[in-house]
């Protein structure tokens, strides 16, 4: 049975003592489709889509933004983000039934309305009509912060172990193996 999987990524390592805010032109978006292009690279993204294809996933790509390293990001990326997704999942679920979902995080972004912006977002999925219990899974970097939030509204979040991080993809590979096995 092929496995119906959104997939979207909200990644930034957040310091609040940084004065400068993280806009949305300061994140690299990928959109849809454009989320393929990863594939191949060195990237958390390619790792998951890389799965996502060898398992034979029925892959609903809705958007990747990553922010790097900075200041906290103004609310308005945050419900872009969100935004994207709830439309996506939506729509995805008046088409059948969502199996699963894989998230490209860091795990410590804050934006200036919410110090636990990955709970936060987790939260939310969860209250979508179709989202309540499929798993959800993926991939934080190793500088994350886990949360009650992101514990109780997520199946399984692998972080990178190294730093440098050069086991980046693996632990994103690791993520999309874990809600394959889930799911």
């Amino acid at each position: 049975m092929t496995h119906r999987i959104l997939f979207a990524g909200l990644s930034l390592e957040a310091h609040s003592f940084v004065p400068q805010r993280k806009r949305l032109g300061d994140f690299r978006t990928l959109r849809g489709a454009e989320m393929w292009r990863a594939v191949g690279d060195r990237s958390t993204l390619a790792g998951g889509m890389e799965v996502a294809r060898t398992c034979g996933w029925d892959v609903i790509p809705v958007l990747d933004m990553v922010g790097g390293a900075g200041g906290m990001a103004t609310d308005d990326v945050v419900e872009t983000f969100w935004q994207a997704f709830d439309t996506a999942a939506r729509a995805a679920l008046t088409a059948g039934p969502i199996d699963g979902v894989w998230l490209n995080l860091h795990g410590a972004m804050v934006s200036e309305s919410l110090p636990d912006v990955e709970g936060e977002l987790l939260h939310r999925m969860r209250t979508l009509p179709g989202l309540e219990r499929v798993p959800i899974c993926g991939v934080l970097d190793l500088h994350g912060n886990i949360t009650p939030l992101m514990t109780a509204h997520s199946n399984g979040l692998v972080a990178f172990r190294c730093n440098p991080h050069t086991d980046g993809k693996e632990a994103a590979m690791d993520g999309a193996r874990l809600l394959d096995r889930i799911a």
